[in-house]
């Protein structure tokens, strides 16, 4: 036998036997906690509190400043927009980040989907929405 690119002679050989166990490249990826936005957890505040602290915010802001940049009456009308943007997107961001619930019973969601099993057997199991098109519905 002959290599095909360099014209070499080819040796044969023979396969020898595995001397250690298959290694495993892949483990399975360890379980995710189970987090909510909607439960209360150990430092975040229920539905009712999140939808409060939302409202607040958002009556501190500008909305005169908002009717139109050209109308402001003042530069510190811009500057009140800028401060206000910025302690909204913080505040925001830390009332409504996921968090794992107190209780570790499951969520809304969870009792939904699991309610639907129990009533619809075969539809349940599989007819699965994704969320991306209940949000693509709710915006539309």
């Amino acid at each position: 036998m002959w290599c095909v690119r360099c014209y070499h002679q080819v040796r044969q050989l023979t396969p020898r036997e595995v001397s250690s166990a298959p290694v495993v490249h892949f483990l399975d990826p360890p379980d995710r906690p189970r987090s909510s936005r909607w439960q209360k957890g150990a430092t975040t505040f229920g539905p009712v509190g999140r939808l409060v602290l939302t409202a607040f915010v958002l009556a501190l802001a500008p909305w005169g400043g908002l009717a139109g940049f050209s109308t402001a009456s003042s530069p510190l009308t811009l500057w009140w927009l800028l401060g206000w943007a910025v302690f909204a997107s913080v505040v925001l961001r830390s009332v409504w980040r996921r968090e794992a619930p107190i209780d570790g019973s499951p969520g809304a969601l969870d009792r939904a989907r699991a309610r639907m099993e129990a009533r619809h057997p075969t539809i349940g199991r599989s007819f699965r929405i994704p969320p991306i098109v209940v949000l693509g519905a709710i915006g539309v």
